[in-house]
C-alpha cells in the first residue's frame, strides 16, 4: 500500500510538472536589464545603442547620459549583453 502511494504522489508530482511545463512557467521572457555605462557624449550612446543592438532578442534600448544608465529590453542573457558592451 505505501509504494502505490508513493507512486501515486511521483505521479501526480510529473503530471504537476507537465501542466506548469504546458502552461508557459518555465518561459523566462522579456527582461529590463540596467548597466551602469562610463558616457561623455552622444557620440557614445549611439556606441551603445549600436552594439546593444547587435545582440539577438534585444528589443529596445534606453540610454539615460546624465545618469550614465542604459536600460536594455531583452530575453538574452545578461552575459551576452556584457560582453556587446566591453
Amino acid at each position: 500500500m505505501a509504494f502505490l502511494r508513493k507512486m501515486q504522489s511521483c505521479c501526480l508530482s510529473f503530471l504537476v510538472l507537465i501542466i506548469i511545463k504546458l502552461c508557459g512557467f518555465y518561459y523566462v521572457g522579456t527582461l529590463q536589464t540596467k548597466f551602469m555605462v562610463d558616457m561623455k557624449c552622444e557620440g557614445c550612446v549611439n556606441s551603445v545603442k549600436n552594439k546593444l543592438q547587435t545582440v539577438d532578442e534585444v528589443k529596445n534600448v534606453e540610454v539615460d547620459l546624465g545618469n550614465q544608465v542604459v536600460r536594455v529590453l531583452s530575453s538574452s542573457p545578461v552575459k551576452i549583453m556584457t560582453e556587446a558592451l566591453e
